[in-house]
């Protein structure tokens, strides 16, 4: 099954992000480091958050400044029967081919299959786990290589992401 980007999307005090990319200019609710957004035609709500830490690695093993604007999401499409899709877009970057995304923050991490500049858990089952996961922390990491072979590792916070996604469910229920 091939999954899809939900949205780029715009966060509050973005300003590069929203000057280079398409935005979703509907941000309906802040709940910690967590950012409720809802598209009306066709149903579409979603909780992003940007990292707290961005850290990319040259393969030489220095560390340079990065100009990406990475997001962590987890959305709701009603008439796709999707609940709690997760998905990483890795900014203005290209994930290596066939390169996938590690996500760490308890026990064993997580693998999540890339496509271009996005990432995404394998299926529902693993959606789950990501989220079971999220659920239980105070940050993930989201780390992995770039088409360049730059690494990178991108440490988001878990706070108010209970309550936002509970926000975007009551939004894309009722």
């Amino acid at each position: 099954m091939i999954r899809t980007p939900a949205l780029f999307l715009w966060l509050a005090g973005s300003a590069a992000w929203a000057d280079s990319m398409p935005m979703a200019d509907n941000p309906v609710a802040y709940y910690g480091d967590w950012t409720v957004f809802v598209e009306p035609s066709p149903l579409e709500c979603f909780a992003a958050s940007t990292p707290r830490r961005s850290t990319l690695t040259k393969p030489e093993g220095s560390t340079v400044d990065s100009t990406r604007l990475p997001v962590l999401q987890v959305t709701i499409r009603p008439a796709d029967l999707v609940v709690g899709e997760v998905s990483v877009f890795v900014g203005d970057a290209t994930l290596r081919i066939a390169g996938d995304v590690a996500m760490t923050g308890k026990g064993a991490p997580v693998t999540l299959f890339s496509n271009g500049a996005w990432a995404w858990p394998t299926n529902s089952e693993a959606d789950m786990q990501v989220l079971a996961v999220m659920g239980t922390v105070s940050e993930v990491t989201m780390s992995g290589a770039l088409v360049n072979g730059t690494g990178f590792a991108d440490v988001y916070s878990t706070r108010g992401l209970t309550e936002a996604m509970m926000e975007a469910a009551r939004r894309c229920t009722s």
